[in-house]
């Protein structure tokens, strides 16, 4: 029993540092007049540090199990996680400008 919850906890936790978002270099915002590409790199790093920053790797199982658990047991009464690293990358790129297409 030890070792599928080691084997489980390690499986999520090495899928956490996989997202790499998928951004639209080519178009603009419709807010910006000028393209924001230039600084994709930077805003990676940065907000991909950010996410680290404000989020646990206990909240991040946490909202593993909502979602992958707990919302499919209760047949999607329970709400979807929102506090995962994943969206906040996803929203300080937006916030930052570029188009997130994942």
């Amino acid at each position: 029993m030890k070792k599928i919850i080691i084997s489980l906890l390690l499986i999520t936790l090495t899928g956490c540092y996989t997202y790499k978002p998928v951004i639209d270099t080519a178009g603009r915002s419709g807010t910006f007049n000028e393209v924001r590409a230039e600084k994709i790199t930077d805003d990676i790093i940065l907000c991909t540090k950010f996410s680290y920053d404000n989020l646990s790797d206990s909240q991040e199982f946490q909202a593993w199990i909502i979602d992958n658990i707990l919302r499919p047991a209760s047949l999607g009464v329970v709400s979807k996680a929102d506090d995962t690293r994943k969206n906040y990358i996803r929203k300080c790129m937006t916030n930052r400008g570029h188009s997130v297409l994942n």
